[in-house]
């Protein structure tokens, strides 16, 4: 009997949370006021010979409106490779067909995953980002805010894409959520420790997020 109570323990424990991230997940992608910005940075997806899967040409148009808006005057393209194709390549002539000019973008190949592109808007804005807006799919924000709190990237602002293929099918939300969740997890189990005496990130709040596979809609991947 002990042991049925103590899975049953185990078993409740889990799933509350796992609702927990659910809905920290959900809510870390809603849409929110976006204010001027030093640059924006757009998370890769996977390309086909054909271009930007359709999940990743919704967050590049995102882009591409938000630099026309004049949130921002410099936008990072970071992604790895899908298959042969460079992503960050394609997605520069995604943004550049939507009137973005060349010298306003930054190509970076290092993005194969979150943690790196993370880590590539910390290279490349180190004293000179005070502020970026952070563009990908509403499901993937909060692992996003995550990690740049972890690198202690400060300033990042969630900027989810308002419309994407996965969030505007329900089972296609869902079953991404789901794995979103997992992410997030794998992430925390995954993530480089520490060394000794340095530091705990600082929280931000809502500000602040995320290689586990997660595959999208069209074939829309990332990591």
């Amino acid at each position: 009997m002990a042991v049925v109570l103590s899975v049953i323990a185990v078993l409740t424990s889990i799933a509350l949370a796992a609702g927990w991230t659910w809905m920290r997940v959900e809510r870390s992608g809603r849409a929110r006021r976006i204010p001027r910005a030093d640059a924006i940075v757009v998370f890769g997806a996977e390309v086909t010979p054909a271009g930007p899967s359709r999940e990743l040409q919704a967050r590049l148009k995102h882009a591409a409106r938000l630099f026309h808006e004049q949130r921002a005057a410099t936008i990072l393209c970071s992604g790895g490779w899908s298959g042969s194709i460079c992503e960050p390549a394609a997605m520069q002539a995604a943004l550049l067909s939507d009137g973005v000019p060349y010298t306003s973008i930054i190509v970076d190949e290092d993005g194969a995953s979150t943690r790196q592109t993370v880590a590539a808007a910390r290279r490349h804005g180190a004293h000179t980002w005070n502020r970026i807006l952070l563009v990908s799919s509403p499901y993937h924000m909060h692992r996003i805010l995550r990690e740049t709190r972890r690198q202690r990237v400060r300033g990042g602002i969630p900027c989810p894409a308002p419309t994407t293929p996965i969030m505007s099918s329900r089972p296609h939300r869902l079953r991404q959520t789901l794995r979103e969740v997992a992410a997030v997890w794998w992430y925390a189990l995954s993530a480089p420790r520490r060394q000794s005496g340095e530091p705990a990130p600082a929280r931000s709040g809502s500000r602040g997020a995320s290689t586990a596979s997660e595959p999208g809609f069209s074939g829309a991947t990332e990591t």
